[in-house]
């Protein structure tokens, strides 16, 4: 009969074994598992972060969702609005949000788009500036 050896951990364990690793698992099912973990974690990185525009689709360009408004007092009117082709509407339930100039420490245009509104019965408030007291307030538009 063999006698136990105990291995120099804390709590002993009774039984040892020289291929037992880490917890009784062996240096090779270690690393075939950390093989498998890692793989499944690049694909989700790969594939499951993109995103798929329609083929007809313009790029989108960044649009501000805001829940209320933004008022910003600028040193002036902007430039003239930008003339652009609104081109084909990639579906039924996408908006066009037409190009507009936003105030960005300078005034910056911001392409139009489609976009799909982000709940039923959103409307979307085109920026603004008005004038008040001799200042300039730009107001931010967004989806309301």
């Amino acid at each position: 009969m063999e006698a136990l050896r105990l291995c120099p951990r804390t709590p002993p364990v009774p039984t040892c074994r020289p291929s037992d690793g880490w917890m009784g698992i062996s240096a090779m099912k270690h690393t075939a598992a950390f093989g498998i973990v890692s793989f499944a974690f690049a694909v989700g990185l790969i594939f499951g972060c993109t995103t798929h525009a329609p083929a007809d689709a313009s790029p989108a360009a960044p649009t501000p969702v805001m829940a209320s408004s933004v008022e910003v007092a600028v040193p002036g009117p902007p430039p003239s609005a930008v003339a652009e082709q609104i081109p084909r509407s990639p579906g039924s339930d996408y908006v066009w949000l037409a190009g507009a100039w936003v105030w960005k420490d300078h005034w910056e245009w911001m392409k139009g788009h489609w976009e799909r509104p982000p709940h039923p019965g959103a409307v979307w408030i085109q920026n603004k500036i008005n004038h008040r007291n001799g200042n300039y307030i730009f107001i931010r538009g967004g989806w309301r």
